[in-house]
């Protein structure tokens, strides 16, 4: 059985499975009898038997139900217009995370190697650059980045403040958001904050136990400041998206570190394994699906959470290939670039001080397309992405990540691949399972309408996990 076609998958407890057909991103449940012979259907074609005669006239039956026009290539995604830029107005940050990307071998100058920040013409010049070609039909949305950006303050500040006003003089609609170690989150800074729309994006762990690498460059830990912090940023603001991002350490219990997130007050939970020269450590796949069937669980229940990696597989099925992440692992270099401190263009913020991914700098204007092109690829061109059933649900793998590991921009990382499909797999039938019992749920997803989780004393006070286990 090609990939072309459609392919069975067995559910995680193996009593259902899903037919689904990777060129039309169309899916439906199969009945129980039909899951005791999933993964043989799965895995033919594919280093397993081929499918006798009998077995493929009742393969062309089943998949005679989900068999419609194949979807088109978006419009979108035949523009390359900058939408998105990415602003690290300094590398420098008051804190010491081995782990952290900046400091990765391939970096020319680590972080902690480069003081300072941009310069008000560097800023500026990078956001007369991105609103000159904006298109008025669709929002620009700005990120501030780092090391800390709340460190050079005074450009952030001063840089959200001219883009705001250059954009309503032209008419354009401007997003920012800011992603911040926690520290630095005073009174006052989520005040402007507030007063200017800027979505915060918060770094953190876990408690104090799981968040001990993360310290002050003199090595005083930073947990009890930061959820002081967050719990600020929770009761004071009035956004409705509430976002944290985490490093999971090998070892760490995935289901109760987002049940902790989310008894924060969070709900948008990013838990990203790590990842570094040698590529990105493994997830358990049994704790994958243990996240799985809790997030599915809320949905169906009505508390509607985006939980990465399957908010976006969700988002991906519901857009049915109109969403350009569909056909691409992120912006990147094609609708996205980022300037450095010193005026240098990335297609990646992951890649600042990387020769690889410098496409000029902001004082010669915006790249071409023809140089950004080198640094983006569609998923249904790269190998062996194109012949893989999963490839419109997950885009590819991410280009620095990819890079990082040693297999190239648009290469593949086996053990990663092979992880997530499996996800993808389980995926599918969680979204019929919610799509048949709360529609309104994934409507409310797709719109970003998410649930506000009360933040929980008992999480404030936790010290490790052991009461969300």
């Amino acid at each position: 059985m090609a990939s072309e076609e459609p392919v069975v998958l067995p559910s995680g407890d193996g009593q259902r499975a899903t037919l689904y057909d990777p060129n039309r991103m169309s899916f439906t449940s199969l009945p129980p009898h039909i899951a005791e012979r999933a993964r043989r259907f799965a895995e033919a074609g594919h280093g397993g038997a081929e499918l006798t005669d009998e077995e493929r006239r009742e393969w062309q039956e089943l998949t005679r139900v989900i068999t419609t026009p194949s979807f088109p290539v978006p419009a979108d995604n035949a523009s390359t217009q900058i939408s998105q830029l990415v602003i690290a107005n300094t590398y420098h940050c008051n804190m010491g995370c081995t782990y952290c990307y900046n400091e990765l071998d391939t970096k020319e100058m680590k972080g902690s190697e480069v003081p300072g920040g941009m310069s008000w013409e560097t800023a500026k010049t990078s956001i007369d650059q991105v609103l000159d070609q904006a298109d008025p039909t669709r929002p620009v949305r700005i990120f501030f980045v780092g090391g800390e950006p709340l460190l050079e303050r005074e450009i952030l500040e001063r840089s959200v403040e001219y883009a705001e006003a250059n954009a309503a003089a032209r008419g354009l609609k401007v997003q920012f958001n800011v992603y911040t170690n926690g520290t630095l989150l005073t009174a006052r800074t989520l005040q402007w904050c507030e007063a200017h729309a800027i979505s915060l994006v918060v770094s953190l762990d876990g408690p104090p136990a799981l968040n001990s690498d993360r310290v002050l460059l003199s090595g005083r830990p930073t947990s009890r400041i930061v959820l002081r912090n967050i719990r600020r940023m929770i009761e004071t603001r009035t956004s409705p998206m509430r976002r944290v991002r985490a490093v999971s350490q090998p070892g760490t219990p995935l289901l109760a570190l987002h049940k902790y997130l989310v008894a924060l007050g969070f709900n948008e939970v990013h838990v990203q394994p790590m990842y570094n020269n040698e590529g990105i450590s493994s997830s358990s796949e049994s704790e994958m699906i243990d996240l799985l069937e809790w997030w599915t669980d809320n949905l169906e229940n009505g508390m509607v959470l985006d939980i990465m990696p399957f908010g976006s597989f969700f988002q991906k099925i519901l857009h049915q290939g109109r969403a350009v992440s569909s056909w691409y692992p992120c912006q990147a270099a094609r609708n996205a670039v980022t300037v450095g401190p010193d005026g240098r263009v990335y297609s990646c913020h992951h890649a600042i001080e990387e020769p690889t991914f410098e496409m000029g700098n902001i004082t010669r204007g915006l790249p071409i397309v023809e140089v950004r092109s080198r640094h983006f690829k569609r998923v249904d061109e790269r190998e062996p992405c194109r012949s893989c059933w999963a490839r419109h649900i997950c885009g590819g793998e991410c280009y620095h990540r990819s890079f990082s590991a040693g297999a190239g921009e648009f290469g593949t990382l086996p053990n990663t691949c092979r992880e997530r499909k499996a996800l993808i797999g389980f995926t599918l039938d969680a979204f019929a399972r919610v799509a048949k019992r709360n529609p309104q749920a994934l409507k409310r997803l797709a719109l970003g309408q998410l649930s506000l989780p009360m933040p929980q004393d008992l999480a404030y006070q936790a010290s490790d996990l052991r009461d969300f286990v």
